[in-house]
């Protein structure tokens, strides 16, 4: 925890249980980007907004639809509260795989994020200068004059 890495995660999703005891799962939408969250010192997040913890103050937070589906509760994992008011945590489970999954290992972009490759074929001319020559150390370093 706290290393500082934001990971992509086609797969990751959270889920919650239902006044009756039926889990209800809210899947990552939007893409892979920005599964999950590991900032220093703070808690696990899962995405910027999905579901944020404040192990310190022990409290969470939840808004749902922009990195994870709403589901029938609405705009929060919390049932009744407010996607911006904190709740107070008084257990915490936190379930990992420990390698990639068959759905993550074949895992293809859609119409709307780059295709294998597409991004690497774009800027592979990056380093070039105007002229199409690599630029010197000086150049790299402060840009041309």
């Amino acid at each position: 925890l706290g290393y500082g890495e934001w990971r992509d995660a086609i797969s990751a999703f959270l889920f919650v249980y239902d006044g009756s005891g039926k889990p209800i799962k809210s899947a990552k939408v939007g893409g892979s980007g920005m599964a999950i969250i590991d900032e220093p010192s703070k808690g696990p997040q899962w995405g910027p907004d999905g579901l944020k913890i404040n192990l310190e103050a022990k409290e969470a937070r939840s808004r749902l639809g922009t990195y994870y589906e709403r589901t029938t509760l609405g705009k929060t994992l919390f049932k009744g509260s407010d996607p911006s008011t904190p709740v107070r945590l008084k257990d915490l489970r936190v379930y990992v795989a420990v390698e990639e999954t068959e759905l993550a290992k074949n895992y293809k972009p859609n119409a709307f994020q780059w295709q294998e490759g597409e991004l690497e074929e774009l800027r592979k001319n990056d380093d070039k200068d105007v002229d199409g020559e690599e630029p010197g150390l000086f150049d790299k370093l402060f840009g041309r004059k």
